[in-house]
């Protein structure tokens, strides 16, 4: 089996850093998006991905808030990556 190494990133994520990590991901590591505060979507999705090694997670923060979205689903979230 391939062991893949991921990088998880909300959909809406649309922003000048994101582009330019985008562009700048090694060709071992794949993109992913998804709604990242989900934990049992998450789950799904990487298990629907198979062989994931490794992933980087890029929280949702809302600039206008001043705050990150969802903190309390952190303990959760990385869980679902266990």
């Amino acid at each position: 089996m391939t062991q893949r190494h991921v990088l998880l990133f909300p959909d809406a994520l649309e922003s000048k850093l994101a582009r330019h990590i985008l562009r700048s991901l090694p060709d071992s590591v794949e993109p992913v998006t998804g709604e990242v505060t989900d934990p049992e979507g998450l789950a799904a999705r990487l298990n629907e991905l198979g062989g994931v090694r490794a992933a980087f997670l890029l929280w949702p923060y809302d600039r206008a808030a001043g705050r990150f979205t969802a903190p309390q689903k952190v303990p959760a979230v990385v869980e679902a990556l266990a």
